[in-house]
């Protein structure tokens, strides 16, 4: 073998080794998708300021590795002004399928937290995600933080605004909400996006519970979660009255938040209460909400 076929070849496997680093650890549990981003809990991936990261000495209740960011914390500053900081630490978003989340319900990970105090301040530490930078970001603070215990959190991605283009991940903190010379520890594990293995209606909302007998149409608010493929299947709905089946349909969704407009003059809905069901025959992904109908506006109140 010459010098340049030598070279194609390890280029080769260097480019497939590299490709194979990147990808993710997906785990089917039941009717869930999870991707693991377990390198989220690796301290060499983050960039802190005003704390340290380190691996962590606890273990994480779900078995997966577990990182530790340790706050010590500094009103003093300069002798005529304190200066109060923002101990964080940033990840940056490198591969695609971390950059984007849209195709994902939830992200969710776990926080052990320690403090001497027997109290933790209201907020004790925020999560943001710069999409992607601080023009376009998300906020969530973790205020549901206990001490000496683990608390697991998971967001609706369909809550998330512009997480198609996730560039930075941040855990921030203020001083101002501690004391002087408290050390606060944050131990973070189980970083992954979830998603169902099936298209599920997670919310169903009608915008117009009580309708007039001459209305045309149910508006329909409804988030919709799943892999991409089953959503394109769409969700069937039923319709009833307390007697009987008026129409079962199955309608056109997407992904996320959405609002349908449900034709029902054919109907010709008479004043009475009714039951609009999303997967009526599937007890697992059954979700129903009622709604009345009345002659005038009077009526519904």
């Amino acid at each position: 073998m010459n010098a340049r076929m030598f070279a194609c070849l390890f280029l080769t496997i260097t480019c497939a080794s590299s490709f194979a680093q990147e990808l993710p650890q997906t785990v089917i549990d039941g009717k869930k998708e999870i991707l693991y981003l377990d390198h989220w809990a690796d301290p060499a991936n983050w960039r802190p300021a005003e704390c340290a990261v380190s691996v962590s000495d606890k273990k994480s209740p779900n078995g997966r590795p577990v990182v530790h960011m340790h706050v010590p914390v500094d009103h003093q500053g300069e002798l005529k002004y304190p200066i109060i900081g923002w101990p964080r630490m940033d990840l940056l978003a490198q591969t695609p399928w971390e950059r984007d989340w849209t195709s994902y319900d939830q992200l969710e990970f776990s926080v052990y937290t320690e403090m001497y105090r027997p109290s933790l301040p209201k907020t004790p530490i925020a999560l943001l995600v710069y999409c992607p930078d601080k023009n376009r970001v998300w906020q969530r603070d973790l205020r549901e933080l206990k001490l000496g215990e683990w608390v697991a959190f998971s967001f609706p991605i369909t809550k998330m605004q512009y997480v198609d283009n996730v560039n930075v991940v941040k855990l921030s903190t203020s001083e101002s909400n501690y004391r002087d010379k408290d050390k606060v520890d944050f131990h973070f594990s189980g970083f992954r996006l979830v998603r169902s293995t099936e298209c599920r209606v997670s919310e169903l909302k009608i915008l117009t519970p009580v309708l007039y007998r001459d209305q045309t149409s149910l508006q329909v608010e409804m988030s919709v979660v799943g892999i991409p493929e089953k959503i394109s299947r769409g969700v069937p709905f039923s319709l009833r009255d307390p007697k009987e089946l008026l129409r079962l349909e199955t309608l056109p969704v997407k992904r996320g938040q959405q609002v349908l407009n449900i034709d029902v003059s054919e109907l010709k809905l008479v004043p009475g209460e009714y039951t609009l069901t999303a997967f009526e025959q599937e007890p697992e992904r059954k979700l129903s909400i009622p709604f009345r109908v009345v002659n005038t506006p009077w009526e519904g109140k």
